[in-house]
């Protein structure tokens, strides 16, 4: 799933070259569980799941600027 969502981060540009990373677009995470056909009674779970890892990447993301 998180891998899957690579084209659905949200970023805004900054300065010359600058990114913030703002998070998931979550409509377009919608479209992706239904895409990798997550069963309905796992949706919640995996999207906590991936919520953790979107969380972690934007502090890392943001750290290296």
């Amino acid at each position: 799933m998180y891998l899957g969502c690579s084209t659905q981060w949200v970023k805004t540009s900054v300065g010359l070259g600058g990114v913030i990373w703002e998070g998931l677009n979550y409509p377009g995470v919608e479209v992706v569980m239904r895409r990798y056909r997550v069963p309905a009674d796992q949706e919640e779970d995996v999207f906590l799941q991936l919520q953790v890892l979107e969380d972690e990447t934007v502090q890392i993301r943001n750290k290296a600027r």
